[in-house]
């Protein structure tokens, strides 16, 4: 997620762990009657009064656009998306594809609540600068904690029949059973293994297949949670054991303690970079691909350099979103930008099991849920 000046928060999804109560998506009071204060059409937005209901569906001035009445047929169609998103093979996602799911209570009962890498799931959109200072050096400490995950992807994949296109591939491959929670931590690889072995020949054809390449360079843009989790994506060398890969993240909200931090492992360097994407990356540097992962081109207004830069360079450029909305809001300030040929949605195979918990809205939201690229054309 890259960053500006100016940061609509209400635009952003809400994360939080600790909410446990439904608030009006007009004033924000809480919804006493959550079911039956629900719109009666789309299913997906919450309203404390018939007031605030009646102020919602039709709005003057420069709400106008955002009256529910313009809106509530597009979150039907989301909302009518809910069962596909949650379609995982895992045997906790009746639980924790739940809209009234939160993340603390079932970190708890796995034992992983404030342990290694899973602080992450707790930390929202932005990562805590203490939290990042006291976690600097640490990489070499087990991160996943769960022993048999940790144990398992310390080994190299011995299987050689095929590569893994879903969830229940890739548990297959690495012999994880589905009570497994590790895939709430490598959603993140998995996305970037996903985006490099499956769609960049699809989507960029002109390139082939890039995995065919001894280096493969990857920038991933916009970062600030994800350099918690550098040791996670040795999983890239495991799966594509042929590749070297050469990995930049950059990232405004990276901590200061962060900036230059390299992490090294076999044939993976990372490197962290503070600062936004098209001011500080290297004009000599080679781009296979690069990745923004929930990109909110709506809420940040300095992506339209960065977009420029890449488009520029022919950089196959990928984004992921929460959900079909905030995918449809950055398209459309994408192509407010002047960016007309952005893709359609894919939902992503690898996409994080846990559905993010909001305060005013019950729409289908999961990390890395959208997968989509820019076009030159």
């Amino acid at each position: 997620m890259n960053s500006s000046d100016t940061v609509c928060l209400s635009m952003v999804p809400d994360v939080a762990s600790h909410m446990t109560s439904r608030c009006c998506s007009v004033c924000g009071s809480q919804c006493a009657d959550v079911e039956g204060n629900k719109c009666g059409s789309c299913h997906a937005v919450y309203y404390c009064s018939g007031a605030c209901r009646d102020e919602d569906w039709i709005r003057v001035g420069d709400l106008a656009a955002h009256s529910h009445c313009l809106l509530c047929h597009r979150l039907q169609t989301y909302m009518g998306l809910e069962g596909e998103l949650a379609n995982l093979p895992f045997s906790f996602a009746n639980e924790t594809t739940k809209s009234d799911f939160l993340v603390d209570p079932f970190l708890q009962k796995q034992g992983l609540l404030n342990q290694g890498a899973w602080v992450v799931e707790r930390m929202g959109i932005m990562q805590d600068p203490y939290t990042a200072a006291k976690r600097v050096g640490n990489f070499n400490e087990d991160c996943i904690v769960l022993p048999v995950e940790s144990t398992t992807l310390d080994d190299p994949i011995t299987q050689t029949a095929g590569t893994p296109s879903s969830w229940a591939d890739y548990y297959s491959l690495r012999g994880f059973q589905l009570d497994s929670p590790i895939a709430i931590l490598l959603h993140w690889p998995l996305t970037v293994f996903h985006i490099i072995q499956h769609r960049v020949h699809i989507d960029y054809p002109e390139l082939g297949s890039i995995t065919e390449r001894k280096l493969i360079v990857v920038d991933i843009i916009g970062v600030s949670l994800e350099t918690e989790l550098l040791p996670l994506f040795r999983e890239l060398s495991a799966l594509l054991p042929m590749c070297e890969f050469d990995i930049h993240m950059y990232g405004a909200e990276v901590p200061w303690c962060r900036d230059g931090l390299v992490y090294k492992q076999g044939r993976l360097s990372i490197k962290v970079v503070r600062g936004l994407y098209h001011k500080v990356v290297s004009h000599d540097r080679k781009t296979t691909v690069a990745i923004a992962f929930h990109v909110g081109l709506y809420v940040f207004k300095t992506w339209k350099k960065t977009l420029d830069k890449l488009q520029s360079a022919n950089i196959p450029t990928y984004f992921t979103e929460y959900g079909h909305k905030t995918y449809e809001d950055s398209r459309s300030a994408a192509e407010g930008m002047g960016f007309k040929h952005m893709s359609e949605p894919a939902i992503n195979p690898f996409r994080s099991p846990l559905r993010i918990y909001q305060s005013a809205t019950c729409l289908p939201w999961y990390r890395n849920a959208i997968l989509f690229c820019l076009k030159n054309s």
